[in-house]
C-alpha cells in the first residue's frame, strides 16, 4: 500500500521584500519534492529562507509508517553528523574566552586521558579538522550496548585506547571519535555536561527550543521515525540509535530551529568576529558553508550563502534521500552543494 503523503502548507510560498527568488522556481521545487514523497522515496522536511524570510516551508511524506503521522516543519529530525557544527561552534567558544589553544596537547587538559598516544601527541585542532589518526566509536561493542551510551565518558569507554591510524597532523580520517574527544574537552573545561554546554551557550540563545540529544526512550512529540534499508526491507532504524546522541552527532532539532542557528551566526550571536571560524572571511566573499548528515534513517543538509540564501533539507530516510533533494535545489536557484552523503554500514549491518 503506498504510503499516504501530506503536504503541508503550514507557510507556504512566502515573500519577503528582499527575497529575490522566483515564485516560479520555489512552485516547481515544491512539485519536484512532492513527486519524490509519492514515489516513496523522500520523507522529510525542507526550508528554503532568503536574508531569514522563509521562501519554502513545508514537510513530506510521514514522521512515523506505523501511526500514519505526517511530516510537517515542527517535525524533530536525529541530525546525524551536523551536530558536529554545534560541537565547533562550542570550540571556538572556549578558544575565544581564552581557556582552550587549539594547539595544546590533548594531555594538557585531560591528563587522565587513558590513551598516552593521544595525550602526547593529538592537538584540539588535530581532532577539529580530523587530521589526528582517532577512528571510530561504532565498533562491536556499541553495537552490543548502543542503547545505553548516553554520556560522552560512555562513547569514550568505545575507543580510547584503540590506536593512532596515523601520525597526527600527516593525513585525513573521518573521525566520529574524535569529535567525542572534543566533547570531553569541553566538559573538563567547563565543568558541566557538554548537552548541559550546549543549551546554556548555543541552543538556548539561539532561540532553539526544539534541539536537544533526547534519550533514545523519551517521549518526545513530533520526533520523527528513521527508516532505513541497510538490512533489506524498510524499517526502524532503533537498531543502530545510541542510548543518547553526542558530540559528534544524534541530536535532533527542526527546520525551523536551524534557521535560528543560521540567523544567529550570521548576525554574530554565538562568536566574536575574531574568533569566528565557522562563517568566517571566505563565507563573506561568497563562498558555500554546507554541512551534511548521514547514517541509517537519517540524512540531513544545511547549506548557506553569503548573500543571504539557506537551504534546510531534514530527512528520515537514508542517505542521499535528503541530500538529492538540497542539491536539486541548489541547482535549481543556480548553486552547488558539492559531495554527498552516504550511508553508514555499521558492523553487522
Amino acid at each position: 500500500m503506498r504510503p499516504l503523503i501530506l503536504l503541508l502548507a503550514i507557510t507556504g510560498f512566502s515573500r519577503g521584500g528582499s527575497a529575490q527568488v522566483p515564485d516560479s522556481a520555489l512552485v516547481a521545487a515544491d512539485q519536484w519534492i512532492r513527486q519524490r514523497a509519492e514515489a516513496d522515496s523522500f520523507s522529510g522536511a525542507v526550508l528554503i529562507a532568503k536574508n531569514g524570510v522563509a521562501l519554502l516551508r513545508r514537510g513530506y511524506g510521514l514522521a512515523n509508517r506505523e501511526t500514519r503521522t505526517p511530516v510537517t516543519p515542527e517535525t524533530k529530525f536525529n541530525l546525524g553528523s551536523i551536530d558536529k557544527l554545534v560541537t565547533r561552534i562550542a570550540i571556538w567558544q572556549l578558544v575565544a574566552a581564552g581557556k582552550l589553544d587549539l594547539d595544546a596537547p590533548v594531555g594538557s587538559y585531560l591528563p587522565d586521558y587513558p590513551n598516552a598516544a593521544v595525550r602526547d601527541r593529538v592537538t584540539a585542532r588535530h581532532l577539529y579538522e580530523m587530521k589526528s589518526g582517532v577512528g571510530n566509536f561504532m565498533n562491536d561493542e556499541f553495537l552490543k550496548r548502543h542503547a545505553e551510551v548516553r554520556t560522552v565518558d560512555q562513547y569514550l569507554e568505545l575507543f580510547a585506547r584503540e590506536s593512532l591510524a596515523f601520525e597526527p597532523g600527516t593525513s585525513m580520517l573521518y573521525s566520529n571519535g574524535g569529535y567525542i574527544i572534543l566533547g570531553k574537552l569541553i566538559e573538563r573545561l567547563t565543568g558541566t555536561t557538554y548537552y548541559d554546554y550546549v543549551r546554556a551557550h548555543i541552543t538556548g540563545p539561539a532561540g532553539m527550543n526544539d534541539t536537544r540529544h533526547y534519550l533514545i526512550d523519551e517521549d518526545v512529540p513530533n520526533r520523527a521515525i528513521g527508516y532505513t534499508a541497510t538490512r533489506g526491507p524498510l524499517q526502524p532504524n532503533t537498531y543502530s540509535l545510541a542510548g543518547r546522541g553526542s558530540p559528534a552527532g544524534g541530536g535532533y532539532s527542526t527546520v525551523d530551529d536551524f534557521l535560528k542557528l543560521d540567523a544567529a551566526l550570521r548576525a554574530g550571536r554565538l562568536l566574536p568576529a575574531a574568533f569566528d571560524s565557522i562563517l568566517g572571511p571566505s563565507f563573506k566573499r561568497g563562498e558555500l558553508v554546507s554541512y551534511g548528515g548521514g547514517g541509517p534513517g537519517t540524512n540531513t543538509q544545511y547549506a548557506a550563502w553569503s548573500d543571504g540564501l539557506t537551504i534546510i533539507v531534514f530527512s528520515n530516510r537514508d542517505p542521499s534521500a535528503g541530500t538529492v533533494v538540497a542539491q536539486h535545489l541548489a541547482k535549481a536557484f543556480g548553486r552547488a552543494i558539492p559531495g554527498g552523503t552516504r550511508v553508514l554500514r555499521r558492523p553487522g549491518g
